[in-house]
């Protein structure tokens, strides 16, 4: 699988997940607001538990500390991408004058950054107008062949915005931190842009340039930020090798048996939510409204066999009698008139 389909995968694993996520939402908030909530008693044949009256609140409370932790790791993320790199631009030094000729033979002028630093990095900064940082350790430890794999590989996160691209599908993976399949997705989207990358740099004839490059770079360490494609991710790094290497033919995306299970359950819980049928029964006679500009004046029958629950319980609300095991019904919500 490609870089371009692990995106397609990663952003469309998102943009259901967060249409899901609005549905339960919109879905609860009606019962949040009526009058009383009823629960067919078919819903659970047998099982007996209980039912809390907060359940609706819950509901939309979890919704919307899903939307905030993703807000707020998303704002997380580029504050410490923000201060990593201020802390590096402050030691910025002249442009050696062998790398402004590769800069410019690649048509990268103006987009390269060199930090006076004795560790060994390189990478790929900027969401809105990438651009390329190396240090002068690193460049200290290349030859001209070496120096130019780097800035090919550079140059392609450049091109692609994966600086920007890298920190959403981060953002992603936390927000839906509750299904675990997005986080493999992510991890395999970040290893496939690494993988293209070094594609390019092979494609131009610097294979074995490339290959000793990350070998030096193999203990050297490497940024952890989001808001960066660095060179050297640790994380991936002996993969790389192998892949350059010829000793692994490719790159399969293999999510554990664990995060698929429990992905796989948390769909089916909220596809479950998302199609219960919801019916509302005005407490005003001869008006059936169904919104929630009128929900404080309605009852909510949820029935996932039909409404016949509502119907056959509307008489026993309007009575006002109270729960029994007789009842087709269980209150989950109920506020008096």
């Amino acid at each position: 699988m490609g870089a371009n389909k692990a995106f397609c995968m990663l952003l469309l694993s998102f943009v259901v997940a967060l249409v899901g996520l609005g549905t339960v939402f919109f879905k609860t908030v009606p019962l949040l607001l009526s009058h009383a909530v009823y629960v067919c008693q078919e819903t659970f044949s047998n099982i007996l538990f209980g039912i809390s009256h907060s359940v609706p609140l819950v509901l939309i409370t979890l919704v919307i500390m899903v939307l905030l932790i993703g807000l707020v790791t998303l704002l997380i993320q580029v504050l410490k991408t923000r201060n990593y790199l201020k802390k590096h631009m402050r030691e910025r030094v002249p442009i050696p004058s062998s790398l402004i000729e590769i800069t410019k033979e690649l048509g990268l002028n103006d987009s390269v950054d060199v930090v006076k630093d004795r560790s060994k990095f390189s990478f790929c900064y900027g969401l809105i107008h990438p651009r390329i940082c190396l240090s002068t350790g690193l460049l200290r430890s290349l030859n001209t062949r070496e120096l130019k794999a780097v800035i090919l590989h550079e140059s392609y996160h450049v091109k692609n915005r994966d600086p920007l691209k890298i920190i959403l599908g981060k953002t992603a993976s936390l927000m839906f931190f509750f299904i675990p399949l997005l986080k493999d997705i992510q991890n395999f989207y970040a290893l496939s842009k690494e993988i293209a990358a070094d594609k390019l740099v092979v494609g131009n004839g610097y294979r074995h340039s490339l290959i000793s490059v990350l070998s030096k770079l193999l203990v050297a360490g490497s940024s952890k930020f989001s808001g960066v494609a660095a060179l050297a991710s640790l994380d991936d790094l002996e993969r790389r090798i192998l892949l350059l290497t010829g000793n692994q033919k490719r790159s399969i995306f293999k999510p554990s048996l664990l995060n698929i299970s429990m992905s796989a359950f948390v769909v089916l819980f909220s596809l479950a939510l998302m199609n219960t049928p919801a019916y509302a029964v005005s407490d005003h006679e001869g008006s059936m409204e169904s919104s929630m500009f009128t929900a404080k004046q309605e009852v909510y029958f949820i029935c996932p066999f039909g409404d016949k629950c509502a119907l056959s319980c509307k008489a026993k609300e309007e009575e006002g009698g109270n729960y029994s095991q007789d009842l087709m019904y269980t209150p989950m919500h109920y506020t008096p008139k």
